[in-house]
């Protein structure tokens, strides 16, 4: 039997947030390339529900990176890095949003591209709940202080 996920065609609400960085400084730092995506285990999420949430904070990071050249968290080599390195990604839990956020003003005190997938409450989340928030790609010395 398949989980809940995403309807087909749906997407986040317009209200995604984070905190654009500049993450440029962090491309001399040798080693592993990773993405962390961070979930709130309060909210019962089930399981594709989850995939579903990871999966548009790990493309709203990239495209972070990638697409929007007048934007500062812009940075191609991170991604070549990340790219070339396997793409790796790393799925992690929080408490709550309180956890949620002390972790991402910890990762744009570090200048670490970061994503928050703020959910459109069209399936089994109420809307405007932060479901998932998206880090790097940075190297893995840095996501893991």
């Amino acid at each position: 039997e398949e989980e809940e996920g995403e309807e087909e065609g749906e997407e986040e609400g317009e209200e995604d947030l984070g905190i654009i960085v500049d993450s440029k400084g962090l491309n001399n730092i040798e080693g592993e390339v990773r993405m962390a995506l961070i979930v709130r285990n309060d909210l019962g999420m089930l399981k594709g529900k989850v995939a579903a949430q990871c999966s548009h904070a790990a493309v709203s990071c990239y495209r972070q990176m990638k697409d929007f050249i007048e934007l500062d968290s812009y940075n191609p080599i991170m991604l070549k890095r990340w790219e070339y390195g396997g793409q790796a990604k790393i799925v992690l839990k929080v408490n709550n949003f309180e956890e949620m956020e002390e972790l991402l003003m910890k990762a744009v005190s570090l200048n670490i591209n970061n994503y928050l997938v703020v959910d459109a409450g069209r399936t089994q989340i109420a809307s405007g709940s932060e479901t998932v928030l998206g880090l790097g790609p940075a190297p893995r010395s840095v996501l893991d202080l």
